[in-house]
């Protein structure tokens, strides 16, 4: 990851998180039993494709950027719409170092150590850092969840042992998918896009639930972009989650703040 980049994903950081996302128990929210036995291949398949329904959720978790340009750690807060918007606070020592607004055509960023704040269009993220422009994608991801998967474009299911692996392409990413055959948890994966950037991510601690699918409470994500030899990890393992219980999402840009992009 080069240093433009990595400030970019800095600064994300200290206001929010990283835009690539839990111990009570609270409305739909529901612990995961302990699998009783292995699950049919069909049905870790069927269970893969869903998508859960919610309207509202908010959570916390602590946050961990590392690159070779410098590291991060700071508690994310999280709240979010389901296919309206997207809004992230950073603190670090109890102070709010940023906030993000994101909606599906656009994002906003406010860093307030530097008061500044920063404006794009969603589409041109991707053009601009390598990130998946796409709305819906982007928070799935935040939320742990899968992103939706069309099954006419590239579909391949392979099983190995005790898992099965899902490859498949989304937003034309080529996924792979490792799913664990005794919960139909995903444990693992991979991606990689064409032209900006591959790498891999690990769930663990499937705690609770969203409308009875799975949410991972631990994330470890590894980033490379294309044509870069450094690595970027992210980690992020969520303490609390609250699902369709609504809180207000105040978001306002102080007229003092400068604009950089």
């Amino acid at each position: 990851m080069n240093k433009r980049s990595y400030t970019f994903f800095y600064n994300l950081c200290i206001a929010f998180s990283v835009v690539l996302l839990f111990v009570s128990c609270k409305a739909k929210q529901q612990l995961i039993p302990e699998p009783t036995s292995e699950l049919e291949t069909q049905e870790i398949i069927d269970r893969f494709l869903e998508q859960p329904d919610y309207e509202f959720v908010s959570g916390k978790a602590k946050i961990n950027v590392a690159s070779p340009y410098g590291s991060v750690r700071a508690t994310l807060y999280l709240r979010t719409i389901k296919d309206s918007v997207i809004w992230m606070a950073v603190k670090k020592l109890s102070v709010e170092g940023g906030r993000v607004l994101i909606t599906p055509d656009s994002m906003f960023l406010i860093v307030r150590p530097e008061k500044t704040y920063q404006k794009y269009a969603l589409a041109d993220i991707n053009k601009t850092y390598g990130l998946n422009g796409d709305f819906s994608y982007i928070q799935n991801l935040i939320l742990g969840l899968t992103p939706e998967v069309d099954t006419t474009q590239f579909w391949e299911v392979n099983e190995t042992g005790q898992k099965v692996e899902v490859k498949t392409s989304i937003k034309n990413i080529l996924h792979k998918f490792i799913l664990d055959r005794a919960s139909g948890n995903v444990t693992s994966g991979t991606f990689r896009d064409q032209f900006v950037a591959d790498g891999d991510w690990q769930y663990e601690n499937y705690i609770f639930s969203i409308d009875n699918t799975a949410i991972p409470a631990k994330r470890i994500y590894n980033i490379q972009l294309a044509d870069e030899s450094e690595i970027q990890t992210l980690k992020i393992e969520f303490s609390e989650i609250e699902v369709d219980m609504p809180k207000s999402i105040r978001f306002e840009i102080p007229s003092h703040y400068t604009r950089t992009n």
